[in-house]
């Protein structure tokens, strides 16, 4: 019979669908509190301080989820899903993580590749739900290569 997964157990299905996160935050608090909580979801994290840096990141790396904040010093994240968009690495899946109002960006940020929105501070309950939703998303797409008739 199925019965109710415990936290531990959801927490490795979903460790298991993404590998690698790369975290774009200004602030090394904000940085550092997510990247433990994507950790314990089974995330191998990587730290960028700005979009600038994220960039350096994705040059030499592949990531599965990018949570990106949108107020940041030299690159900004509305900047870095713009240049994300534009170099077709948009099959990263993108969160954006701000304590800016979700109204007031969703439409640019979405329209640029986001997938999810988040407003700090997050709940462990809400960003598990994303990597969940993420998750489902991901096994519906077809993978490259599969022959659909």
């Amino acid at each position: 019979s199925i019965r109710d997964a415990s936290t531990h157990e959801i927490e490795h299905v979903v460790g298991e669908v993404f590998r690698r996160a790369l975290i774009v935050d200004d602030s090394l608090s904000a940085r550092k509190s997510l990247a433990k909580r994507l950790r314990r979801q089974g995330f191998e994290v990587v730290e960028a301080g700005d979009g600038i840096e994220a960039l350096g990141c994705l040059r030499d790396d592949d990531f599965d989820l990018i949570a990106t904040d949108l107020d940041m010093p030299r690159m900004d994240g509305l900047e870095l899903l713009s240049e994300l968009h534009q170099s077709g690495r948009m099959a990263t899946s993108v969160v954006v993580v701000s304590s800016r109002p979700r109204d007031e960006f969703w439409e640019r940020v979405s329209q640029n590749g986001a997938l999810a929105y988040l407003t700090k501070p997050t709940s462990d309950e809400s960003l598990v739900a994303v990597i969940s939703q993420l998750d489902e998303l991901k096994n519906k797409q077809p993978s490259l290569g599969e022959n659909h008739e």
